[in-house]
């Protein structure tokens, strides 16, 4: 193995390893935040209008160019947290799947979409 290929070897294993620190990072802070939030009560009746609470089927973060960035949404399945690059290629993908039991997965993407890290 060349001198070349193994800094390209090398390069990519730390380009992995500080794509899961990030999710660590991600994760952990997702966990202080919702440890700090107070304890809430889903409302009985799903119809039931209570004045500032924000209901919608998803949310779309866009940059100045109005390009999304990130994306929150639900359907029947899943709920999703997406998070883009610039070319509006998904990178990060939070999903929980309802049907399976809600266990979460979070996938790491490359440039082209392809999955380079998934947990689990």
């Amino acid at each position: 193995m060349t001198t070349e290929e193994r800094l390209k070897k090398m390069e990519t294993k730390l380009r992995r390893t500080n794509m899961l620190l990030l999710a660590v990072a991600l994760v952990a802070g997702m966990l202080l935040v919702a440890g700090a939030m107070p304890e809430m009560e889903m409302p009985e009746d799903d119809d039931l209008e209570v004045d500032g609470v924000v209901r919608a089927r998803g949310f779309e973060l866009v940059d100045e160019n109005g390009k999304t960035r990130s994306y929150l949404g639900a359907t029947e399945v899943s709920t999703a947290l997406v998070f883009y690059d610039k070319n509006r290629q998904s990178r990060i993908h939070l999903t929980q799947m309802i049907p399976e039991g809600g266990a979460p997965v979070l996938h790491f993407r490359d440039e082209e979409g392809q999955t380079i890290w998934r947990a689990p």
